[in-house]
């Protein structure tokens, strides 16, 4: 497991709280994502698949969307279509996570806003997201 490093968590933390959800099916790498995010002073939502992702994005609106595309029940593709079609306003961006280096053509012209390749540096999990959240001018 990857260690978030002290100076990293510190120049990275927002200046009020982000809201960041994880959709992760891998309990290890979810643990990882929560600890990680939440050290850097995130507020973490994790959730394990696509249907618990939908509920929770539309209860908690986060600022970031942290997508696994392999979930089980409903995918990261299906979760984001249902996401984009039946939500009013879907502000959040989305970082996609995923043992692909291509992402699906679908997500690529869609609108996801970065993508990371498993396996990842914890780092640069957290650099994305700090940088994502920003653009939704969260932080």
């Amino acid at each position: 497991m990857t260690q978030l490093s002290a100076s990293t968590s510190s120049r990275l933390t927002p200046t009020r709280p982000v809201s960041v959800l994880v959709a992760e099916d891998d309990a290890e790498i979810r643990d990882l994502l929560t600890q990680a995010l939440e050290a850097a002073g995130f507020r973490v939502s994790p959730v394990r698949d696509g249907f618990a992702a939908l509920n929770e994005a539309r209860r908690a609106a986060p600022n970031v969307i942290v997508l696994d595309l392999g979930l089980p029940l409903l995918d990261g593709q299906e979760f984001l279509h249902a996401w984009r079609t039946v939500e009013s306003s879907p502000h959040a961006r989305v970082l996609v996570l995923s043992a692909s280096s291509e992402l699906p053509a679908p997500l690529a012209s869609g609108g996801v806003a970065g993508h990371i390749t498993k396996p990842f540096d914890v780092d640069a999990v957290i650099e994305a997201v700090s940088r994502l959240s920003m653009q939704d001018g969260g932080a």
